[in-house]
């Protein structure tokens, strides 16, 4: 009987509130590991290919000061204490907002039985903030031993000149959500580029405290695929999907990553819904909405896609360049299996769908 602490030590500090924790553990008596109760912590469990293993992933959201956690079973039990500091009110933090614009509701893209409004737009975007915080952390982690991450805006005593839609919590980073002075019509007229340069400036006029000091990581409501008619062809690629859409963005420079909402439909609104959602093996409807999966059409392959490709662009702000692996090729593509496991049935390889 045992269990292996991956990564990290008792009484081991950290100032970001969702921890990723990874283990193995195993019992003769082939017990599944449970974690004592904490309020809205996710576990990911998987069989080892290589053994008798229960492999463990578990995103443990931290209150401030000591925190004590405790994994067992009938027959053994393993307890740790993870620190939680408070921000550092100096640093420099990544500000995420949704965009609406004038004369439309803000809504995005969704099927209709999918909430759609700004609220659930800036919640989706809260959780996926708060994900991207712990994912950094890990792929630091492994980089140089130890855990760095971004700050987010909210996550200070001092609160911001503007109060946001969504507020910080353990689960979420605090969202804004900004009506552009452009009309829903003229933001789908723009280039990406055209877009970007009047957000930025919109933004900078909006923000005036973050000069200098944040990195803006905005979702746009604009962004439409046209859906397809009756005798035209499903399309294929990605270029010929992406013709289809319009205010497609996916650009990060300077202090601003700007992203569309094509796929957001996909992605969940609270904690609780996360491990659905990477596993949601349906197929997107791909005459009728945006599939950018990476070649793969289903739900989870459109949220850990998207994931992927906000922290790349978010890294570009970072003055990060390309690399030749990781997340600033397109590593992000399979984000998902830093903080889970493969849905079932889907290997952990890359596959392009049929």
């Amino acid at each position: 009987m045992g269990l292996r602490i991956l990564g990290v030590k008792d009484n081991e500090s950290v100032d970001y509130p969702l921890f990723l924790l990874r283990s193995t553990f195993f019992c003769r008596n082939g017990c599944n590991p449970t974690l004592k109760h904490i309020p809205d912590s996710v576990v990911f469990q998987t069989f080892s290919k290589s053994s008798n293993n229960i492999l463990l992933k578990a995103l443990l959201p931290l209150c401030d000061g000591r925190n004590n956690i405790c994994i067992f079973c009938p027959h053994q039990s393993f307890d740790f204490t993870l620190d939680k500091l408070p921000m550092n009110e100096s640093r420099p933090y990544v500000r995420p907002i949704y965009v609406t614009f004038n004369g439309h509701d803000g809504s995005f893209q969704a099927p209709s039985n999918v909430s759609s409004n700004p609220d659930s737009a800036c919640r989706r975007l809260g959780l996926a903030v708060r994900i991207l915080q712990s994912a950094t952390a890990e792929i630091i982690l492994a980089e140089t031993g130890y855990r760095r991450s971004f700050a987010c805006a909210g996550d200070f005593r001092t609160p911001s000149k503007i109060p946001p839609r969504v507020s910080a919590s353990p689960v979420s980073a605090a969202v804004w959500c900004i009506q552009s002075k452009l009309s829903f019509e003229e933001a789908q007229r723009m280039s990406v580029i055209s877009l970007w340069e009047t957000l930025a400036r919109e933004l900078h006029n909006v923000f005036s405290e973050d000069r200098g000091q944040a990195k803006w990581l905005a979702v746009v409501s604009c962004t439409e695929f046209k859906a397809l008619a009756t005798t035209e062809t499903t399309p294929l690629s990605h270029e010929a999907i992406i013709s289809r859409t319009v205010a497609y963005c996916a650009l990060g420079a300077g202090g601003l990553a700007l992203f569309g909402s094509g796929n957001l439909y996909t992605w969940p609104e609270s904690i609780v819904d996360l491990e659905i959602h990477l596993s949601d093996l349906r197929k997107v409807n791909r005459r009728q909405f945006l599939d950018d999966s990476a070649y793969r059409g289903t739900y989870w392959a459109n949220y850990t896609t998207a994931l992927g490709t906000m922290l790349h662009e978010l890294g570009h702000c970072f003055d990060l360049d390309h690399s030749p692996e990781g997340i600033m090729r397109r590593g992000g593509d399979d984000l998902n299996l830093i903080i889970s496991f493969p849905p079932p049935g889907v290997s952990s390889d890359f596959r392009k769908v049929k």
